[in-house]
């Protein structure tokens, strides 16, 4: 090794620079090839510059004197392909300016450099690659480097992209994009915009809702939470929430916590889950702010339809039941009606106390009797109706006349069991329910009811959703819809007071 450092560090003559095959047989003493050697015969001949043609680097750990060789780039891949693709040469040609640290190193290098068994080989030899599959980036690229009739790798079959699109309709991709994207669609033309739906239609163009919500940081859907999704007064709420978003690219999701506070909060977890891009919520019940509050504090935008939540201020599309319950209790009392009793719902649903709120400050303004029925409905059904109609009829007080359902299948229920006990309606007494639901004047007698605008509420909250999504720093302003009085055949004069005669 002492030998083969000092003829290298005392250079290489050229006589032994032109012979490859005398400078390949001495190696030290671990079996290094002395390749630094070769490299500094090169250097003599002239195939690579001397070291001190390189500026010093601008970056980086200063090589050994301040410079480190360079090679041109039209010999790179000259030198490349003659040379050994070992460790050993690399470490060689780094290190030209000291040969004996040259040495030195090879040998240390080659000494740590693993070795495989054969067994291990062979086994490396027969492991086959694995394929896990499309991830993120492929679905953001879904459908971007396919043509017409090409095969979409996650689901197996036919699939059109913008850029078919494009080119079949002659515009850009970008132009395609924005046609095709509700929420862009007003910069394209009204003339350019038809075209491509037109094209895109034909070519049974379907957008990648997928691809589109990685990309925005949306899933273009909205969840409705309701509190009984088999009580007809909420269809039309639906209905009104799926004409504004649907037109807007959004689905809806639709949720039931059938008026029960945990249910609520596995719901809305839940949809957190599921990353939903905002929430309408038409059943918060009192005591529900704690919920809704920790849960607005994750950023999602809930807006109340229909009712609020005592104790939080969210953007809400509420009904003024306050005055539902005073146009009920004014309309009865005009008839002259001075004995009245109310159906109520729940006390912890704000908009069922307020109903009953309105209607015992109207009857005690008007200096009239309330009878008080202590039981409540808890689901606001017929079955409810009608069992607290029975408490009314059985009661050993004064009955009376006039009956306000805070519900309209409340009062159906009544209506029922009051007939069966042979009552007239309205001959004996009147009733008046809440909502307005459909073929309620088909009914005999036909229900007077105080009409809630369902439809429009609903419509009104989802366009407040669509405002805090595309205009997060601008709060909308709350809305409060007014209740109208709908007069049908289920409400009358006051009955006659029986006056008895004793017969002397």
């Amino acid at each position: 090794m002492t030998d083969a450092m000092q003829r290298c560090e005392g250079g290489v003559d050229d006589s032994s620079a032109g012979s490859p095959s005398s400078v390949s047989d001495e190696t030290d003493p671990a079996g290094v090839v002395l390749e630094a050697r070769v490299v500094q015969a090169r250097v003599t001949q002239g195939r690579y510059p001397t070291l001190s043609e390189r500026p010093v680097p601008r970056h980086g750990r200063l090589q050994p004197k301040g410079t480190r060789p360079v090679v041109p780039s039209a010999q790179v891949g000259a030198r490349r392909s003659g040379a050994t693709d070992n460790r050993s040469a690399r470490l060689a040609y780094a290190n030209l300016t000291n040969c004996g640290a040259i040495a030195k190193r090879l040998a240390r290098a080659n000494r740590a450099q693993p070795r495989e068994c054969s067994v291990t080989a062979q086994r490396r030899a027969r492991s086959r690659a694995v394929n896990v599959g499309p991830g993120a980036g492929h679905l953001l690229m879904a459908g971007r480097d396919r043509g017409v009739g090409g095969r979409d790798a996650r689901q197996g079959r036919t699939t059109v992209t913008l850029e078919d699109v494009a080119r079949a309709a002659g515009v850009h991709y970008s132009t395609v994009s924005r046609a095709l994207d509700p929420t862009a669609v007003r910069r394209v033309s009204v003339d350019t915009r038809k075209h491509i739906q037109s094209v895109a239609k034909k070519m049974g163009y379907q957008p990648d809702m997928v691809a589109t919500g990685l990309k925005r940081g949306r899933t273009q859907t909205v969840a409705a939470i309701v509190a009984d999704l088999g009580n007809p007064s909420i269809a039309p709420v639906l209905r009104g929430i799926a004409s504004r978003l649907e037109p807007a690219g959004f689905m809806s999701l639709f949720a039931e916590t059938q008026d029960d506070s945990s249910r609520l909060e596995r719901i809305l977890n839940h949809l957190l889950s599921r990353r939903v891009d905002a929430i309408i919520l038409t059943a918060g019940r009192v005591g529900d702010s704690r919920i809704l509050r920790r849960f607005v504090g994750r950023g999602i935008p809930v807006v109340l339809a229909l009712q609020g939540v005592p104790g939080i201020r969210l953007p809400s599309c509420t009904n003024d039941d306050l005055l539902g319950g005073t146009l009920a209790a004014q309309h009865l009392l005009g008839l002259g009606h001075r004995r009245l009793a109310q159906l109520r719902g729940r006390a912890d649903v704000q908009s069922l106390s307020q109903r009953a709120k309105g209607f015992s400050k109207a009857i005690a303004a008007a200096g009239a009797t309330e009878v008080i029925i202590p039981s409540t409905a808890p689901l606001g059904t017929a079955d409810d109706g009608r069992r607290l109609m029975r408490v009314v009829l059985e009661s050993k007080r004064a009955q009376p006349t006039g009956v306000f359902a805070h519900h309209d299948l409340m009062a159906l229920g009544a209506l029922t069991l009051a007939e069966e006990r042979g009552l007239n309606c309205p001959r004996d007494f009147s009733i008046i329910g809440y909502h307005d639901l459909p073929n309620l004047e088909r009914l005999v007698p036909a229900l007077t009811t105080i009409r809630q605008p369902l439809e429009e509420a609903g419509r009104a909250a989802s366009d407040m959703v669509l405002h805090i999504l595309n205009s997060p720093s601008r709060q909308p302003r709350s809305h409060r819809l007014a209740p109208t009085l709908v007069v049908r055949q289920s409400t009358g004069p006051a009955p006659e007071p029986v006056i008895q005669t004793v017969r002397k």
